[in-house]
C-alpha cells in the first residue's frame, strides 16, 4: 500500500511511490511546488537585500540602527508595500529629491510611497517617451498641419559618489 502524504504548499494528498516530491524538515512536498515556493522565496530575499543595500549606501559613513529599520521593514511589508515599492520610495526621496534619512531613518516611506509611485509611472509613461516631431499629409486643404510633441527627458539622476579614498 502507498504511503499518502500531504504536499507542505498545496495540500494535497499524494503517494510518495508514484509522485516526485521533495523532502522539506520532516515534511513532504511535490517537486513542482517546492521549486516555485523556493524561486518565490529566493526573488523575495533577493529584493530584501536590495532594499538594504541601498539604505546601508544612504546611510555610509555612519552605521544604521538595524534593529529599528528591521522592524519598519517588516511592518510596512505587512501593511502591504513591496520591498521594491520600498527601494524606489526611498529611491526618489534621497536621491530625486535630494533628502537625507541619516537623522529620521526610513519611517518616511508610508508617507511618500503613493508619490514615489506616481513620479515613476509618469516618468516611465510611454506617452512621455514619444519624441518625435511629425508632419502630418495633406488634409484637403492647401495647408498642412504640423504636430509637435514634446519631449519629456528623464530627469538625470544624481549619482552618490562612493570613493573610499
Amino acid at each position: 500500500m502507498a504511503a499518502k502524504v500531504k504536499c507542505l504548499y498545496c495540500q494535497e494528498e499524494f503517494s510518495r511511490e508514484r509522485t516526485k516530491f521533495t523532502k522539506v524538515g520532516r515534511r513532504y512536498a511535490h517537486t513542482k511546488c517546492y521549486e516555485e515556493h523556493y524561486e518565490k522565496e529566493k526573488a523575495e530575499a533577493d529584493e530584501y537585500r536590495k532594499v538594504t543595500d541601498l539604505i546601508q549606501k544612504l546611510y555610509y559613513p555612519q552605521k544604521p540602527d538595524w534593529g529599528t529599520i528591521g522592524s519598519q521593514i517588516k511592518r510596512y511589508k505587512d501593511e502591504g508595500m513591496t520591498y521594491m515599492g520600498m527601494y524606489y520610495t526611498l529611491q526618489y526621496h534621497c536621491i530625486v529629491k535630494g533628502n537625507d534619512i541619516k537623522e529620521k531613518g526610513i519611517g518616511i516611506i508610508p508617507y511618500i510611497y503613493q508619490k514615489a509611485k506616481a513620479y515613476y509611472k509618469n516618468v516611465n509613461n510611454t506617452y512621455t517617451k514619444t519624441a518625435e516631431i511629425e508632419q502630418k499629409k495633406d488634409l484637403g486643404v492647401t495647408q498642412t498641419e504640423n504636430i509637435i510633441t514634446i519631449v519629456h527627458n528623464k530627469p538625470k539622476k544624481r549619482l552618490i559618489d562612493f570613493n573610499y579614498e
